[in-house]
């Protein structure tokens, strides 16, 4: 199967690759972080890398034990670096990391190695915390990865050999998300994406949350993850999320419901999006919402209605799109009014409102009303599927279609 190229991540890595330092690239399980580590293997050997210099292991794959170790991996390494040839640096390419019990304690003594480069993938921010991770404190840097663009979905279904239009293709993005597994694939059921998604699902809770969050009640963990993905609007809190399970029957203490959103947090499946004020708000108990890394992760529980939620799904869509582009999001709070995203980077600022239409009049002012509010000189946008209408009103509130947002038209 040919790759489809990445260029924000390739050309991330390719920067990365000339630093000394361990390289981790993390992010969501099957969210391409293995094609990457083959497109970066493919690269060196187009470079004049021999093979006797690159070692690449998976280690969910056939072939590794059920519990491999650091003295293990030490000894499937030893003989590679002997057969390396002494004219080029050899590079270690290990993909799903977390998956090696004290995994650091090897790395570290691997590094220590002359003309030695070592790129890694995890599917859990666990493996960089804790104090196994004061090992290689100091010495990696991360690339975080996440589910395809929208830019990179098209580039995959075009690859794919699809004609569908852009706006086409958009709602098929918002319904079934961006996993790259499923976006190489055309022509298919609802029912066949949807096994698809379950098994990276399955995958994702067995392995990376609840194995690596130490987590026994699956039965609760995945009401937990049905609730946080239908209100991924909301703005939520441990205690509410508490009073909600106990309606349906479960009794939950916030510290549990805590621990497991860290847990799905740590795994890459959701990103926290806190309050804060604006606007003279003090806000002195923040909430915050909770967004799915994939609206098709998102969109299991319900089915994938393309009537349900709309509004949500299109919000979480800019969430991650902003995410991607390194700007740190932040639900806006107001005196009696929210704007959907205040978000920095570094000296900049944007604030973002979503709708999917505002081709009614009433829904047009409502969804201006917040950013009319909003007295600085930073940049206000208004984002929606609405293809008339567009332009920049006389406050200086630009309105744009999410698709022409999204491809940076």
């Amino acid at each position: 199967m040919n790759l489809v190229p990445r260029p924000q991540y390739e050309e991330r890595l390719t920067q990365l690759m000339e630093l000394e330092e361990i390289k981790v690239i993390t992010g969501v399980r099957r969210c391409g972080k293995s094609s990457l580590l083959n497109l970066a293997a493919e690269r060196l050997r187009k470079m004049g890398v021999p093979d006797s210099n690159i070692y690449q292991h998976g280690f969910d794959e056939y072939g590794t034990p059920l519990h491999p170790t650091a003295e293990w991996l030490l000894e499937i390494v030893a003989p590679r670096l002997e057969e390396a040839s002494k004219a080029h640096p050899f590079y270690l390419l290990l993909d799903e990391i977390q998956e090696v019990s004290h995994w650091q304690e090897a790395i570290r003594r691997l590094q220590t190695l002359p003309q030695t480069q070592i790129l890694l993938t995890g599917s859990n921010a666990h493996v960089l915390s804790g104090d196994l991770a004061t090992l290689i404190a100091g010495r990696y840097v991360e690339l975080s990865m996440m589910p395809l663009s929208f830019e990179e979905y098209l580039a995959f279904r075009q690859s794919a050999g699809e004609k569908a239009t852009t706006d086409e293709l958009f709602n098929d993005y918002l319904l079934f998300g961006g996993m790259p597994g499923l976006a190489r694939l055309t022509h298919t059921s609802i029912d066949e994406r949807r096994a698809l998604l379950s098994a990276i699902f399955d995958t994702v809770v067995l392995n990376d949350v609840a194995t690596h969050g130490h987590i026994r009640d699956l039965e609760l963990l995945n009401r937990l993850i049905a609730f946080t993905f239908s209100t991924s609007g909301n703005l939520v809190s441990a205690n509410n999320i508490c009073n909600v399970l106990k309606s349906t029957g479960r009794k939950v203490s916030p510290e549990t419901v805590d621990a497991y959103l860290r847990a799905l947090e740590h795994a890459y499946v959701v990103t926290s999006c806190p309050q804060t004020g604006v606007g003279g708000k003090e806000v002195l108990r923040p909430l915050r919402k909770l967004y799915p890394c994939d609206t098709g992760l998102r969109n299991l529980p319900n089915g994938f209605d393309p009537t349900k939620d709309r509004g949500f799904m299109l919000e979480n869509v800019v969430f991650n799109e902003l995410l991607r582009h390194g700007w740190t999001p932040r639900v806006g709070a107001l005196p009696n009014a929210e704007v959907d995203f205040v978000a920095t980077r570094g000296d900049e600022r944007l604030y973002v409102q979503v709708s999917w239409s505002v081709a009614d009049e009433i829904t047009l002012q409502r969804e201006l009303e917040p950013l009319r509010r909003l007295t600085d000189a930073y940049p206000r946008l208004l984002l929606t599927t609405d293809r008339l209408g567009t332009g920049t009103t006389s406050e200086g509130i630009v309105i744009t279609n999410i698709c022409d947002w999204l491809l940076g038209q």
